[in-house]
C-alpha cells in the first residue's frame, strides 16, 4: 500500500518504521523518568500507549502517573523539549488533574538534564531536586 506524505509517495511499512523509531524513543524517555521516580521510592506507572486523558479529547497528555506518599498524585507529561509541549496538552493535563485532584507536572530536557515544572508555574526546577523535596 502506498501513501502520500508531504508530497512524497511512500510505503506504509516505511512510514511505520519511521514512526516507531520516535515512539520507541518516547517510551525509553518515559521509562527512564519512571525509573528515577521508583529509585526515589515514589511509585510511578505508565498508561498503556500513554493514551491517558479524556475519551474524545484531541490530545492525550498523561504519559506517567506518580503516587507520592501523603501528597496528591502527579499526572506527568514527558517531552524531549519544553517547547514541544503544546498549550492544548497543558490545558488538557490541567483539566484532567483538576477533575481527579492531582497535580499536573511537565518533565523535559535542558542541556542533557531533566527539568520539571508544575503547569502554570514559570520556573524550571531540576528533576532530582524536585524529587528530593517531594519525598521529605
Amino acid at each position: 500500500m502506498l501513501d502520500v506524505i508531504d508530497g512524497e509517495v511512500t510505503s506504509y511499512n516505511h512510514w511505520m518504521k519511521k514512526m516507531s523509531k520516535y515512539y520507541r524513543r518516547g517510551v525509553a524517555r518515559e521509562g527512564y523518568i519512571k525509573k528515577v521516580f521508583w529509585d526515589h521510592g515514589i511509585p510511578c506507572f505508565r498508561p498503556y500507549h500513554s493514551a491517558g486523558g479524556r475519551p474524545g479529547a484531541k490530545v492525550k497528555p498523561v504519559d506517567l502517573v506518580a503516587l507520592p506518599k501523603d501528597k496528591p498524585p502527579l499526572l506527568i507529561q514527558v517531552s524531549k523539549l519544553r517547547k514541544w509541549i503544546s498549550e492544548d496538552e497543558k490545558n488538557e493535563l490541567s483539566e484532567i488533574a483538576m477533575q481527579c485532584n492531582c497535580h499536573p507536572l511537565l518533565i523535559y530536557k535542558i542541556n542533557k538534564k531533566y527539568y520539571c515544572k508544575m503547569v502554570g508555574d514559570e520556573s524550571d526546577q531540576e528533576l532530582e531536586k524536585f524529587l528530593q523535596e517531594l519525598i521529605k
